[in-house]
């Protein structure tokens, strides 16, 4: 399973191939891309992992598992809005 760390890789790989001698504004948006690429991954892996645990939860909880994982999709939902909305 990808973890937080290969997201980061994944972004450095990108952002190294991306530098130059001066950053046009074409190679500034590459790497905003690639870093905003990276946080919504980083986002998703994080919501998935902490649904796939709230789910394990004995049949009497199932409920409230669902309850708390519907909220974590809509803030995950909401804040990949706001890093979209900064671009």
């Amino acid at each position: 399973m990808a973890n937080l760390k290969s997201f980061r890789d994944e972004a450095i790989e990108l952002i190294e191939k991306s530098l130059g001698d001066q950053l046009s504004a074409e190679k500034r948006d590459e790497i905003v891309a690639a870093i905003e690429g990276a946080i919504r991954k980083a986002t998703q892996h994080t919501q998935e992992s902490t649904v796939d645990v709230m789910l394990k939860y004995p049949l009497g909880d199932q409920d409230k598992a669902h309850k708390l994982a519907d909220e974590i999709r809509r803030k995950t939902e909401a804040l990949i809005a706001n890093l979209s909305s900064q671009r």
